[in-house]
């Protein structure tokens, strides 16, 4: 029996398997494990094999990221934009009465 999987786990470990290249979500990772188990094995208990992956063999997630422009005048949500390190309103222009 041949056989092809992709193993697909996260830090907290095996998330899936699939007989197809996986969509990855942010922070899974895939193999692809080629499996051959000889006919003989099936007549009887199969013993269990380990595994140890090194990072050649990783399918990592794409990631496609975008610029996104804050408006002028968007206003912070955490500090109302008095000032904080998350939208650093001291460095918007002050308003004109």
């Amino acid at each position: 029996m041949k056989d092809t999987i992709f193993l697909i786990f996260d830090k907290n470990g095996i998330t899936g398997t699939r007989k197809t290249i996986p969509p990855l979500k942010a922070g899974e990772y895939s193999t692809r494990i080629d499996v051959t188990v000889d006919d003989k094995y099936f007549k009887r208990i199969i013993p269990i094999a380990k595994m140890e992956i090194d990072d050649g063999a990783l399918i990592e997630p794409k990631m496609i990221l975008e610029n996104v422009e804050k408006p002028e005048d968007t206003i912070c949500q955490l500090c109302g934009g008095s000032g904080c390190e998350a939208c650093d309103a001291s460095k918007l222009p002050e308003e004109t009465p």
